[in-house]
């Protein structure tokens, strides 16, 4: 398992067979398609999933300069996780 930090006091598990790559991103790297945050990563789109309000964390990301993604690969789906 990789456990991450959530931002509060709370941590998240994914299994290690789920984890495509670790990625660190520079803030400046995201963009908005129909409301939801993405970064183009090896030329296509990469939804990216911040961990912290889908388990309702009060953390912010505002300050941040880089995010740090867990990528989710599915073949040629690919799905980024923003952690702490």
């Amino acid at each position: 398992l990789l456990v991450v930090d959530l931002g509060d006091a709370r941590r998240f598990a994914l299994p290690t067979s789920m984890i495509a790559r670790l990625e660190r991103v520079p803030a400046t790297a995201v963009e908005y398609a129909n409301n939801r945050q993405v970064i183009q990563y090896r030329g296509s789109i990469m939804p990216l999933v911040p961990l912290r309000s889908v388990f309702g964390s009060t953390a912010s990301t505002a300050n941040e300069s880089e995010l740090q993604i867990i990528v989710y690969s599915d073949r040629e789906h690919h799905c980024g996780f923003v952690v702490n």
